[in-house]
């Protein structure tokens, strides 16, 4: 495995653990158990166990905070290799079935060809990659989410009792998932009540029928369908209750989860400052439209607007198709856009599979076209989105496509996109989110034996865990880089800190910009050697 443990990941697997070890969900209620359960569950039948430490017990008992000593020793302790291994293999199974999950909504909605376009699309996404085997809840909620959608297609085709049970599983898994999820009840209720409004399809035998009836008792048909899908819409909240309840391990507070998404800022700090193109500002409005923009495939950009403009005007796509696929996502940017911190585009990774679907209908348009130019530049498109996953590689979570260099700087375009020219507009987990260390480690290894480092970090696992010998960079060196020595600085780090620099005093950190590095590792750990009694421009 490349990449080391990113900064939620140790969290996340030491309440995972404490879950299984005390059956109770104290440890980190601000975000929902499956997933950190069923890391732990993979960390159990590999031998790693919760500590029995009077830290880790108080924590436990609910009595302090969980402190961040006892989530890093979890990881240190029982070797960082070996643990992220087996912490991430449960999250790398289910971002496989976000594939596969993809592909059979496609096929429903759009049809064969299309699903098999979206899926591609979605497997070799630069984003998803880089999130697919992390343990954290975005890529997770996206599974859980399209398997709900999925669910509720069928269910609204052929209403019956076991399809709204299966529904509600869904629903459950995806609110288990991440509390974001907390959108789907009022999107199935639209999307039934689009359902009422543009029925689903009948078989041949029933459209000549319904034909022969004439459409005299349509708004009877229409009242018959909405109280169908009404009590569909109870067994389905009741199922994703039971559901929830297995998740949070029967608790004895029923409303568990509710009082959880109530603290889900609890954690954020006071005054926090979104960091987009060099200014800082509590909201931009733009972040997720922005991130989009800069981080998707540029192919991939250009299939889903096509995609949107074949869902339009396409009269042979039903409505109530076209509705599943345009709804659903927009209340999700919006929502997004409206409620949470832009701190990356992770947060839009269950918006993102949508956009697939959409250049899925895409390219299923442009393969099947009779003239030979538009199949070629389909083929030229996807030619594309292969060569961006395998650019980039391994980094995948610090991708950027092309226009992020034309807009700044074209001289640094690359096989990888755009991804040196990140920093200029994006931070945190966009950028590094501290997964570079064993990558770092090794160019050290090679380019600087023996040399200690002055290392700019974004992360909570303590470096000297991957054998790196290191002095924390000081403020004044963040400022100025005055002393001497070899730098590893932090792309977050590069990215942020001189707009957080000017606003606070004017200025500083300048040079994080201006000098040239001798290496980008990974492209997460941007490497200046600074001469001895020379300060850096």
């Amino acid at each position: 495995m490349k990449k080391s443990a990113t900064y939620d990941e140790p969290m996340h697997i030491a309440a995972g653990l404490s879950y299984i070890e005390t059956g109770r969900i104290v440890v980190s209620p601000d975000h929902p158990p499956l997933l950190k359960e069923l890391s732990a569950l993979s960390l159990r039948s590999a031998g790693v166990r919760w500590p029995a430490t009077p830290e880790a017990n108080a924590a436990t008992s609910g009595k302090q905070l969980f402190p961040s000593s006892v989530a890093r020793s979890i990881v240190v302790d029982n070797g960082p290799d070996h643990v992220m291994f087996w912490a991430r293999l449960p999250l790398i199974l289910i971002a496989t079935g976000l594939v596969f999950a993809v592909y059979m909504l496609g096929r429903r909605l759009v049809g064969e060809a299309a699903g098999v376009g979206a899926a591609f699309l979605c497997a070799f996404d630069p984003n998803i990659l880089g999130l697919s085997f992390l343990v954290i809840t975005d890529v997770g909620l996206a599974t859980f989410l399209i398997l709900f959608i999925v669910a509720l297609w069928d269910y609204v085709n052929r209403v019956n009792a076991t399809r709204a049970i299966v529904c509600g599983i869904a629903l459950g898994g995806a609110l288990g998932a991440k509390y974001s999820a907390i959108i789907l009840p009022p999107l199935a209720a639209l999307m039934m009540l689009a359902a009422v409004w543009w029925p689903p399809r009948l078989g041949q035998a029933g459209a000549e029928a319904r034909a022969a009836k004439g459409r005299s008792d349509s708004t009877a048909h229409a009242g018959r369908r909405l109280l169908r899908y009404g009590v569909g819409f109870g067994i389905m909240l009741v199922a994703a209750f039971v559901v929830l309840q297995v998740i949070y391990l029967f608790p004895k507070d029923l409303l568990q989860y509710l009082r959880g998404w109530s603290s889900i800022y609890g954690g954020h700090v006071d005054g926090f400052q979104t960091y987009l193109a060099g200014h800082l500002a509590p909201r931009f409005y733009s972040y997720y439209v922005a991130a989009f923009l800069l981080k998707e495939p540029l192919a991939s950009i250009v299939l889903a607007a096509i995609g949107v403009w074949i869902v339009v005007r396409d009269k042979d796509i039903h409505p109530l198709a076209r509705a599943f696929l345009l709804i659903p996502p927009a209340l999700l940017v919006v929502g997004y856009t409206v409620m949470s911190y832009g701190i990356g585009i992770r947060y839009l990774m269950p918006a993102i599979p949508f956009a697939h679907l959409l250049g899925g209908v895409a390219l299923a348009t442009l393969f099947q076209a009779t003239r030979l130019p538009v199949r070629a530049a389909a083929g030229v498109l996807c030619a594309w989105v292969l060569l961006v996953a395998v650019g980039i590689y391994p980094d995948h979570l610090s991708y950027f496509n092309e226009s992020a260099c034309i807009l700044d700087d074209p001289t640094k375009l690359g096989l990888d996109g755009g991804s040196r020219c990140g920093p200029t507009w994006l931070d945190d987990s966009n950028v590094d989110w501290g997964q570079g260390l064993k990558q770092l480690k090794a160019w050290l290894d090679k380019n600087a034996p023996g040399r200690q480092v002055r290392l700019g970090y974004f992360g909570t696992i303590p470096p000297e865990a991957y054998g790196i010998r290191q002095v924390p960079m000081s403020d004044d060196d963040m400022l100025y880089g005055r002393s001497p020595g070899l730098y590893a600085v932090s792309a977050h780090i590069v990215a942020s800190t001189p707009a957080v620099a000017f606003r606070a005093r004017g200025g500083g950190a300048e040079w994080l910009r201006r000098t040239q590095p001798v290496a980008i590792v990974g492209h997460a750990y941007y490497i200046f050697d600074v001469p001895g009694g020379k300060p850096v421009p």
